[in-house]
């Protein structure tokens, strides 16, 4: 979806309908997003009646006619030109309400009435971040604010020593919760995850070439080479060796699907 980085927003409002709210029925010029938060209300696209409440997500495209009215709701609005002009939203859709979503929406107000200099970029930028959210929350519908930020802090401290006790008191969670939260959502253990991150860190690094394989497992927070070489192979189906050196043999083009392919 490279077009989306051609997005400019030309309006944006957070506000609360009451029942005399209405839309007389017009041509909408531009691309159009409307996120319910709550309430309800019924919208007429091309003269086809779409009744919406809390947790849809309506959109109208360049050319539509459009008509509303409300026994009350409040919402979002944003109205915004891009160059894709088939933007593959359907009408009406649902959308999944996050703390992130509402953090992005309250900074994108700040930043709109503000008006600083350089804002239509910063807008500009943080109705991608809503557009991420909108079109791909369904697909973190399991993860959670806590989880989450585990997770961030394994990233950001791959080479720390990783407990579960650690983790647990960074979110204030009891350890024997934190960890089923964890798996729950995750589909695997905090230790399998946090496996998971530092072999795909050694990756990277066996690629650039640049280090010995026994510094790469310290630098991925490994503290046993052996330990190291074992999980990879577990991970990757092919030891760090190994993999180093098909690296070297498929160098002309080969693909990492290819190496591991060709290693059994």
């Amino acid at each position: 979806m490279k077009e989306l980085l051609n997005l400019e927003v030309k309006y944006f409002v957070y506000k609360v309908c009451s029942p005399a709210w209405r839309l007389e029925e017009n041509e909408f010029l531009l691309h159009g997003l409307v996120l319910v938060l709550d309430g309800n209300a019924c919208y007429w696209i091309n003269k086809q009646k779409y009744q919406v409440t809390a947790g849809d997500l309506v959109y109208v495209h360049p050319g539509d006619l459009r008509a509303a009215t409300t026994t009350g709701m409040t919402c979002a609005a944003i109205d915004f030109v891009v160059d894709n002009d088939e933007f593959g939203l359907p009408v009406v859709s649902r959308f999944v309400w996050t703390q992130e979503l509402d953090r992005l929406l309250r900074e994108f107000q700040y930043e709109w009435l503000e008006k600083k200099p350089g804002y239509q970029l910063k807008c500009g930028a943080l109705f991608l971040l809503v557009l991420h959210a909108l079109l791909y929350g369904r697909e973190i519908t399991g993860t959670n604010i806590h989880v989450e930020k585990i997770k961030r802090y394994i990233v950001e401290h791959l080479t720390e020593r990783l407990s579960l006790r650690t983790l647990a008191a960074l979110v204030g969670l009891n350890p024997v919760y934190c960890g089923a939260l964890f798996r729950k959502t995750q589909g695997m253990t905090i230790a399998e995850y946090v496996n998971r991150i530092r072999v795909d860190r050694a990756v990277t690094l066996l690629e650039e070439g640049a280090h010995r394989i026994s510094d790469i497992a310290y630098m991925c927070g490994f503290n046993d080479v052996y330990y190291f070489s074992a999980t990879f192979k577990r991970l990757m189906g092919v030891s760090p060796s190994k993999y180093r050196a098909k690296l070297a043999t498929f160098s002309t083009g080969g693909t990492k699907r290819e190496i591991l392919d060709n290693t059994h």
